[in-house]
C-alpha cells in the first residue's frame, strides 16, 4: 500500500473512548475488562478507567457513566477499497477484473462425478445477465447476500440493516479527529409490542479536515432492521441520529441547535446465528451443490467487519493456496460440517430476537 492511499484513506491512530451510557452498562464493562485482563494479563495495561467526573474534562463527553479507553484506528473504507482496487488493476491488467452492476444469479457445476471435478480446470459456471464465466475456485465474500447463492446458509446468515450519518460539527466542538473517536453503549432492547429495536450502540469518528461528525446507530422496527434493501432509511433512526450529538457532547453546539445533516445512508451487515464469521471452505450441506470442493466463503462479522474482515481474508487466501489454516485464526471462525449442522441453526437465530424481546418487556 503506497503513502498515496494511506494520504487519502486518512488512515490514523487514536483512541476510542468507550461510553457506557447507563449504570449497569457501565459495571457490566467494568466486569468485563478485569475478566479480560485475567485472562489476558499480559494485555492488562491497555486499558484506561476513566469515572464519569473525568468525563467532561478529559473527553468532552456528558452523556454516560464513565469510559474505558483504548488504542484503535480510524480511516475512510471506501477510499483505501478503491486505492487499493485501482493499484492492482494497474499492476495486474491481466488478471485481475472488476466487473460493476454484474451481479451473480446462479452457480452450477460443470461436472457432476469427483472424476470429472478433479480433472477439471473450470468447474464452476457462474451466471450473470452480462454473460456465463467459468472458474477453477468461488469464493462467496458478499457478507449480507452470500446466501443468495447458498440457500441452506439462509436464516443461520442474514442481513442487518444498519444507518450512517455525515453531520456539520457545531462551531465549539473542537477537532480531535486525529486522536479520539467514540461510542456510546447500553443494552439492546427490543419492544415487542411496537416492534421498536434498538441496537443499543453508537459509533463515531471525526474528519480530520473537515471537522465533520460520522456517526451510526438509532432505533428501527424489527423488520427495518433484519431488511436486505439499504435503499431507504429508517425514519426513526433519523430522528435519533439528528439529535444524538449534542445530547453526547458537552461542548459542540449551543442550546436548543441542532447539528446539520451533511448525509444519512443505511448500509447492511451480515450477523449469524451463533455470533461468529464464517470462514473456510463451504461443505456440501451449506452449498447445496454436490461434489463442492472449491467453494469458500468469507463473511458473517456481525457488525464488526472493521477489525475481522482484513485478517479474515488473508486467513482465507493461505487455505485456498495450501497453507492450511494458520495459528492465530479463531477455530472457532471456521466453517464445518459440525458447525453448520449444530451451531449454526435457524432456530438459535430466532431465539435471540425472542430472547431479546422478553428481557427488554
Amino acid at each position: 500500500m503506497g503513502p498515496e492511499i494511506q494520504t487519502e484513506s486518512e488512515i490514523r491512530d487514536l483512541v476510542k473512548v468507550m461510553v457506557p451510557e447507563t449504570e449497569s452498562a457501565w459495571l457490566e464493562s467494568l466486569s468485563s475488562l478485569e475478566d479480560f485482563r485475567e485472562a489476558f494479563p499480559e494485555h492488562k495495561h491497555l486499558h484506561k478507567v476513566f469515572e464519569q467526573k473525568e468525563l467532561v474534562k478529559e473527553w468532552n463527553v456528558k452523556a454516560g457513566f464513565g469510559t474505558i479507553v483504548h488504542k484503535a484506528g480510524a480511516l475512510w473504507p471506501y477510499r483505501l477499497i478503491t486505492g487499493i482496487f485501482e493499484s492492482l488493476l494497474g499492476q495486474y491488467p491481466n488478471r485481475l477484473s472488476i466487473e460493476t452492476n454484474t451481479p451473480v444469479t446462479a452457480i452450477f457445476q460443470s461436472f457432476s462425478s469427483p472424476e470429472e471435478t478433479a480433472n477439471s480446470i473450470d468447474q464452476y459456471e457462474i451466471t450473470t445477465p452480462r454473460g456465463t464465466v467459468h472458474a477453477r475456485q468461488v469464493i462467496h465474500c458478499t457478507n449480507a447476500n452470500a446466501s443468495h447463492l447458498l440457500k441452506p446458509l439462509r436464516g443461520k446468515m442474514y442481513p442487518y440493516r444498519g444507518t450512517m450519518s455525515v453531520q456539520k460539527a457545531g462551531k465549539h466542538l473542537e477537532n480531535v479527529g486525529n486522536s479520539a473517536s467514540w461510542s456510546l453503549l447500553s443494552k439492546p432492547t427490543l419492544d415487542h409490542n411496537t416492534g421498536l429495536y434498538d441496537g443499543g450502540l453508537y459509533y463515531l469518528q471525526q474528519n480530520v479536515l473537515t471537522g465533520d461528525i460520522w456517526v451510526g446507530g438509532g432505533s428501527s422496527s424489527i423488520f427495518g432492521t433484519l431488511s436486505s434493501d439499504d435503499t431507504s432509511v429508517p425514519g426513526q433512526a433519523m430522528k435519533d441520529l439528528a439529535r444524538f450529538l449534542p445530547n453526547y457532547f458537552f461542548k459542540g453546539w449551543p442550546q436548543g441547535e441542532e447539528p446539520e445533516i451533511r448525509g444519512m445512508w443505511t448500509g447492511l451487515q451480515c450477523h449469524t446465528s451463533d455470533g461468529l464469521p464464517l470462514i473456510g471452505k463451504i461443505p456440501e450441506s451449506a452449498s447445496g451443490r454436490n461434489s463442492s470442493d472449491a467453494e469458500w466463503i468469507c463473511g458473517g462479522y456481525n457488525g464488526y467487519g472493521m477489525d475481522k474482515a482484513w485478517l479474515s481474508g488473508e486467513a482465507l487466501v493461505k487455505m485456498i493456496a495450501g497453507e492450511g489454516v494458520p495459528e492465530w485464526l479463531p477455530k472457532a471462525f471456521l466453517l464445518t460440517e459440525t458447525r453448520f449442522e449444530q451451531a449454526l441453526t435457524l432456530e438459535k437465530a430466532l431465539d435471540r430476537w425472542v430472547s431479546l424481546a422478553r428481557e427488554s418487556n
